[in-house]
């Protein structure tokens, strides 16, 4: 209670101060004046009033940071007020009145009273060096804040006047004379508050701090390193640490006699060094100095120590011969002991033809010719040699491990796991040897396990998307037996691209052969490849899947067309897009026997033999040359009987005629005009055999094709190219009542089989009569096909087909 009174008077005390220099200001001719019953310095959080105080009375106003306070409210006649509740930043204030255009205002520092400094600590760099304290001031104020470090020193002669030395964290002085102790704290103050630390009183042994020793040279043997070095007067302890090349630190105990060198031994042969000491004056007093700044040095040469880890793979290397590639890998700097200058290697072949000793600097591996035989192998250095290696190349009976499982672990890491040889034979151990499967890409990498361990996991060189072959080796005393290889990856997709295919047209077949897809593409193990193949008028047909050792696959039985062909290849996680795209052409299908051909050749030249008979019993009609060829099958051939130059045939009741020597080129070529043939369509099948492949019975066959080609065009007809039954085509000199006639006639046929037809050339033949019917025709009926001589009485015409067997 009595501290509420104290606040609250020192409230009123604020106001009455505010009065005054409100009436002071006012006496001074400003029209308005603000305050806030905080003072202008507040804490952060805080919460207070903010008054403006005006000279007239007039429509006052109050802006917080130029943003209109609508919950301030009237103080009294001249004066308005605002709460501030919980402050977190600077704010400005500003009066305004409608009386008067100048405003007023009111700046607030927000901020928080300084914390008491902690962590004084103070060090004297050097027996006769300045002094340096240092201290943490605690948390930000965001006011100004002022710190002073106070000094006081006492010696035999009494203690001298406190002195302040201003800083910020850190202050240094030189000693005062004489004076061997000390006493120290630091004072921060600001508007809000003063905060004063704890005194620290101490001695200049007790913080005297040394200079580091000096580290003039380093000598090396290969096992260790002498360090000298020059240190201040009175150092009495010092401190030693070395670390290989950007290695960890190695810190050895502190000696508590004056030494000017120290040995350092244990260290690796070869092997580059770090080194850096420290001092201090006294075991029980002072500090200790800083690290000196640090001096390197390397170890001599020693031979190698450690074997080399040695591997092989075999090649065929001749007919009998085979060549076996011995892998090692190189040793670490401090497994060499020194700079490798090359590899030797011995080979005895189990046959008895003794040693045959190789050398090379060649770090990646060499090749020998082994068919069964042992190989040993050692790196050198200058200073010796390494031991010695052993490698059985043997063919004899082992089991392998059994059942391998390769499993992704992350995307850098793959896990294999196998069981043991069903075999008695005792296991020296384990070889898990692995490559990418892109055999061209990377070396044949390998790790060795305890006879007892039936898993691993492989991290070296191992990347997502890349397809690797694995392979576990059991190693026995006298050789070793591996499983084949299996796929492993640590992460795959399907692919990203497929194969280029290239084809190879043969008949109805086509043969594709296909490249690798390339290994950015592959995203993985590949399991599979499908061909793809799509005709204009069919769907699309899939062959595969084809296994990936196969680049080599031949479609067979495609029919007549154009075809789009391409290839996907697939992993385990899908089937990725297709490869570019190949178009190609199967021609129409062509008959396979040759008998199949002649039986067609000659069924199409009795078929034109029987038109021409026809042709021949209507020649006596005077001045009418009738003309039909045809090469149908026969149920596409019209009954002659029903045609009309044969009912014309029935109103002559004569024998016709055929004019001796009858030129049908003088006949053609007269002036008169032509008539234009009538045509009868007959079944679209003609017009797909003939008129589009030119061929009798669906056959391409490209004699009769130009045959009926030549006859269409060199008989002059005015006929459509599409319509291949012509009923007559004539140059008339008879009455049309003769055709009337003609055509009113009725008639019985009867049938003439082929055989009468060709005794009946043959007589004619005899007597040396020759018609040159078709004299333009460039086929294998041209010329005087059909000489005859005579007459030919026919009253009925129609063909019979049964004979043609």
């Amino acid at each position: 209670m009595p501290g509420g009174v104290r606040g609250v008077g020192a409230r009123l005390a604020l106001v009455t101060v505010t009065l005054l220099l409100r009436c002071a200001a006012m006496a001074v001719g400003k029209p308005c004046f603000t305050v806030s019953d905080a003072g202008p310095v507040v804490r952060l959080g805080s919460s207070f009033i903010v008054y403006c105080f005006f000279k007239e009375q007039c429509q006052h106003s109050i802006y917080r940071d130029r943003k209109q306070v609508y919950d301030a409210w009237k103080h009294n006649s001249t004066s308005i007020a605002v709460h501030v509740r919980a402050i977190t930043e600077n704010q400005t204030y500003t009066c305004k009145s409608s009386c008067c255009s100048e405003p007023c205002g009111l700046d607030l520092l927000a901020g928080h009273p300084p914390d008491v400094p902690y962590k004084l600590n103070c060090i004297q760099k050097g027996q006769f060096g300045n002094i340096t304290c240092t201290w943490r001031s605690g948390r930000e104020t965001y006011i100004g804040t002022l710190s002073k470090l106070w000094v006081k020193a006492h010696g035999d002669h009494g203690t001298a006047t406190p002195v302040s030395f201003p800083g910020s964290g850190s202050v240094t002085f030189p000693i005062f004379g004489l004076q061997s102790s000390y006493s120290v704290w630091v004072n921060a103050s600001n508007k809000l508050g003063t905060a004063v630390s704890p005194t620290l009183n101490f001695t200049l042994i007790d913080i005297v701090k040394p200079m580091p020793p000096n580290i003039m040279r380093v000598h090396c043997s290969s096992w260790q390193c002498v360090l000298y070095w020059s240190i201040e007067t009175g150092a009495q302890l010092l401190q030693v640490r070395h670390r290989p090349w950007h290695g960890n630190w190695t810190t050895h105990p502190f000696m508590e006699k004056t030494q000017k060198n120290y040995s350092i031994s244990g260290l690796q042969p070869f092997t580059k060094y770090d080194f850096q000491a420290k001092c201090k004056l006294s075991p029980t007093q002072g500090l200790w100095s800083e690290w000196s700044t640090g001096i390197s040095s390397s170890t001599d040469e020693e031979a190698p120590q450690t074997n080399l880890d040695v591997w092989y793979i075999e090649k065929s290397g001749g007919s009998e011969e085979k060549l076996v590639t011995v892998l090692w890998k190189e040793l670490s700097e401090s497994e060499a002991r020194g700079r490798i200058l090359g590899y030797e290697m011995m080979v005895e072949d189990s046959s008895g033809r003794g040693i045959a000793e190789y050398a090379t600097n060649n770090s990646a591996g060499f090749s020998v010719p082994c068919s069964s035989c042992n190989i040993t192998v050692f790196a050198y250095n200058a200073k010796g040699r390494s031991p010695l290696s052993h490698l059985f190349v043997s063919h004899q009976r082992a089991e392998p491990p059994q059942n391998v499982v390769c499993q992704p672990l992350s995307n850098h890491s793959i896990a294999i796991f196998w069981k043991e040889p069903a075999t008695a034979r005792r296991v020296k151990g384990y070889l898990v040897e692995w490559q990418s499967a892109e055999g061209s890409r990377g070396v044949v990498r390998w790790k060795r396990t305890a006879p007892g361990q039936l898993g691993t996991v492989i991290t070296e060189n191992i990347q997502p998307f890349e397809c690797y072959r694995v392979a576990v080796h059991a190693l026995y005393e006298h050789g070793m037996r591996g499983t084949n290889f299996t796929e492993a990856y640590s992460w795959q997709s399907a692919p990203t691209l497929g194969p280029t295919p290239s084809l190879e047209v043969n008949g109805h077949s086509v043969t594709v052969t296909w490249s690798w897809i390339p290994w950015e593409h592959r995203r993985g193990c590949l399991k599979s490849y499908s061909i793809y193949v799509t005709g204009l008028r069919e769907k699309t047909k899939q062959y595969g899947p084809i296994g990936i050792s196969k680049r080599r696959y031949t479609i067979s039985g495609l029919s007549f067309g154009d075809y789009r062909l391409f290839i996907t290849g697939r992993t385990a996680m899908g089937e990725g897009p297709p490869g570019d795209d190949k178009v190609f052409f199967i021609s129409s299908q062509e008959v396979d026997h040759k008998e199949d051909l002649v039986f067609v050749k000659f069924s199409c030249l009795g078929l034109v033999l029987l038109a021409l008979g026809c042709l021949l019993h209507a020649s006596s009609v005077r001045h009418r040359v009738s003309t039909c060829c045809y090469c149908l099958l026969p149920d596409a051939v019209p009954d002659p009987a029903n045609s009309t130059w044969a009912k014309e045939c029935k109103s002559y009741k004569g024998q016709m005629m055929l004019k001796h020597n009858l030129d049908l080129n003088s006949s053609i070529l007269s002036d008169e005009e032509p008539e234009t043939v009538e045509i009868q369509e007959i079944q679209d099948i003609w017009e797909d055999s003939i008129g589009k492949s030119g061929g009798c019975n669906g056959t391409f066959l490209p004699s009769v094709e130009n045959s009926w080609t030549g006859f269409q065009q060199r008989t002059l007809y005015k006929v459509q190219p599409a319509r291949p039954y012509i009923k007559s085509f004539s140059q008339e000199s008879d009455s049309s009542d003769g055709i009337e006639a003609s055509k009113s006639t009725d008639m019985t046929p009867d049938y003439i089989s082929s055989h009468g037809l060709l005794e009946q050339d043959s007589e004619e033949l005899e007597q040396g009569q020759i018609v040159d019917f078709f004299p333009s025709f460039s086929s294998p009926f041209s010329g005087p096909l059909v000489p005859f001589e005579g007459k030919l009485t026919l009253d009925v015409v129609k063909v019979d087909w049964s004979n043609l067997d």
